[in-house]
């Protein structure tokens, strides 16, 4: 929903939708790994249920991989970004408990303090626990994608410069 408000501001460069971008790739990567290790041996699937776990689950993460990887500019972020990403999961977590307290839902095993595992973690230590290693996962993936944005940058400037410095030679000795 930001980001599409974002676009639709229809600024040429907007910091908004770039933040957005970069959480993108974050969660999705967050997503293809929490549903391959933690959720996808949870059940046996069959018919529409099977493409829609490899769609939302496999397909959307690696997709927003290879838009990213080809297509978005690569620019340096401060380290802060990071903590700004962890925000919307942090919230969510807590969002998730309180909802939990009031009607016994909780989205994912790992967020359920009631019941044992697949049903549950079994306290709230457990599910803080839970918490604080994927914020240190966010965080991780955070450092990870700010240094590729940096790597590439560096590429990217390395190839202008010495395009450059090969259309000066050009035009020296013409």
């Amino acid at each position: 929903m930001f980001s599409s408000f974002a676009i639709l501001s229809r600024r040429d460069r907007n910091s908004i939708l770039e933040y957005f971008k970069n959480c993108s790739i974050i969660y999705m990567s967050i997503c293809i790994l929490t549903y391959h290790f933690l959720l996808s041996s949870g059940g046996e699937y069959t018919g529409t249920r099977i493409i829609t776990n490899f769609t939302l689950h496999y397909l959307i993460p690696i997709l927003v991989f290879i838009n990213w990887f080809v297509f978005e500019i690569k620019e340096k972020y401060s380290l802060n970004f990071i903590f700004y990403w962890m925000i919307y999961p942090f919230l969510y977590s807590v969002v998730s408990l309180v909802r939990g307290l009031i009607d016994g839902f909780y989205p994912y095993f790992f967020l359920n303090p009631n019941g044992e595992i697949p049903v549950g973690v079994g306290s709230y230590t457990n599910v803080v626990l839970f918490i604080i290693a994927y914020l240190c996962v966010y965080f991780i993936l955070g450092f990870l994608l700010i240094t590729l944005n940096g790597v590439f940058l560096k590429i990217k400037n390395n190839i202008d410069t010495t395009s450059k410095h090969v259309v000066e030679r050009a035009e020296v000795q013409n």
